[in-house]
């Protein structure tokens, strides 16, 4: 396996942002996967998937989005509020979009099918993607939100009025901001980010996991996902929380059981 770590890529509003990318000899498919809210590449167990994916031939990448606050040296901090507070969902899609040109310059990689992989927040942005490309062979979503518009839960007056609003990250204890020109852009763009009529442009074949334990996405946004993909496979997995039983930091030296039976089934749902 080759390893290509804290590559950089301009994203979104020509910020540079980091990726890792491992390629496996004579790789099956190659999995682009984006992270959730408030979440990053080095987030927790990501780092083991490099190696369980390349024991079944698939390449695997993992990415920073150009403004999740985290920057290009301090990988597993929030440090650029300013770049956090800025975010919006179109500069996400631009990002995931960046990133899968970028796949080009990897001989290794041509003509090997792409496989889109998000969770939670993340999930919705690979649902846009998957949307408007005709190259995605398979999409995975885990923990995957079903709808954006329920993801502003903010008075909407109060935040124009105020040009922000404040949110606390619950792990860090971080005083974190969303400037009203996140809400903005969605209102712009409430058609492109229209998660069910994406669903209905997803042609390729849909594997959706989720937690019956999940305190941030419920049972239901995974059963509608599925109903309103055209080929969707879905599978409940018991007593599993939002992570899969992971957490950040990571101290152990292997995966939680959940996330192990999680990769193993996605990795069954790619090669075959």
């Amino acid at each position: 396996m080759i390893l290509f770590r804290n590559k950089t890529y301009q994203g979104a509003n020509n910020r540079t942002a980091l990726y890792d990318l491992s390629i496996p000899e004579n790789a099956k498919a190659v999995v682009v996967f984006a992270h959730g809210y408030k979440g990053f590449k080095d987030w927790g167990t990501f780092s083991f998937w490099h190696s369980f994916f390349a024991q079944k031939q698939i390449a695997f990448l993992r990415f920073n989005f150009s403004h999740n606050g985290v920057g290009l040296e301090q990988l597993g901090e929030f440090t650029d509020m300013d770049a956090f507070a800025e975010n919006r969902l179109s500069y996400e899609v631009e990002d995931y979009n960046l990133l899968l040109n970028d796949l080009s310059i990897f001989e290794a990689l041509d003509d090997v099918p792409l496989v889109l992989m998000g969770h939670s927040k993340g999930g919705g942005i690979a649902q846009i993607v998957a949307s408007q490309r005709s190259n995605v062979s398979k999409l995975v979503l885990f923990a995957s939100i079903s709808d954006f518009d329920l993801r502003f839960p903010w008075d909407k007056d109060e935040w124009k009025k105020e040009g922000t609003v404040e949110i606390i990250n619950a792990r860090t204890k971080q005083v974190m901001h969303h400037n009203y020109s996140f809400y903005q852009d969605y209102l712009e763009n409430k058609e492109q980010f229209d998660l069910k009529l994406c669903r209905k442009a997803i042609k390729c074949p849909v594997f959706v996991a989720q937690g019956d334990n999940d305190p941030a996405v419920s049972v239901w946004e995974a059963e509608a996902i599925a109903c309103e993909c055209e080929n969707a496979k879905l599978k409940i997995y018991e007593e599993v929380d939002h992570v899969f039983g992971a957490q950040h930091p990571y101290t152990k030296a292997t995966l939680p059981q959940a996330l192990e039976e999680l990769l193993t089934d996605v990795s069954a749902f790619i090669l075959n």
